[in-house]
């Protein structure tokens, strides 16, 4: 009897385990990896974590736009999407509400360069998360890079986050 309920227990947890769902980051810059570290709700503000690498050969400024209309990749908005439905859409208008964050130590819309081969720190923030949300589903963020820093080499990127939870107590 207590190998079949052991057993139970074991077969619960593994098929627990394997309904989770994954965090996937689909870089946008090549050379840029962004790797998702955590998440966690602060009032109605989701809090989301990356650390992003520099992978190149040159040091590289990196910036997230609120959003991109007249770019090689068309146009694109910082937006999100939760499983209740919600659309969470950046206004350039407003400074990226509701969004913001920091890369490195600056303001995430004013960009940092990133060191060959050094880690820097961003977070996003999304604000008047709804109340009933458990996952942010898709994460839609346009990143321009630029190796000169000087505007002349610019490329448009698009950083596909899926599966971000929202923790809740």
């Amino acid at each position: 009897m207590k190998k079949l309920l052991l057993s139970a227990a074991l077969l619960l947890c593994m098929c627990i385990g394997m309904n989770a769902q994954k965090v996937v980051v689909n870089n946008g810059a090549i050379g840029i990896d962004w790797k998702f570290k955590r998440s966690f709700l602060n009032g109605n503000t989701l809090v989301v974590d990356f650390v992003v690498e520099n992978n190149t050969s040159k040091d590289v400024w990196c910036i997230v736009k609120p959003g991109l209309s007249a770019n090689p990749v068309g146009s694109i908005s910082l937006k999100a999407y939760d499983d209740e439905g919600n659309v969470y859409e950046s206004n350039p208008l407003m400074g990226g509400a509701p969004f913001s964050g920091k890369i490195g130590g600056k303001n995430l819309f004013d960009g940092e360069t990133i060191p060959v081969g050094n880690l820097i720190k961003v977070r996003l923030q999304i604000n008047g998360i709804d109340e009933y949300a458990t996952i942010i589903k898709t994460l839609v963020v346009p990143i321009i890079t630029d190796p000169s820093s000087g505007g002349l080499n610019q490329t448009f990127s698009e950083l596909r986050v899926t599966n971000i939870p929202i923790p809740r107590e």
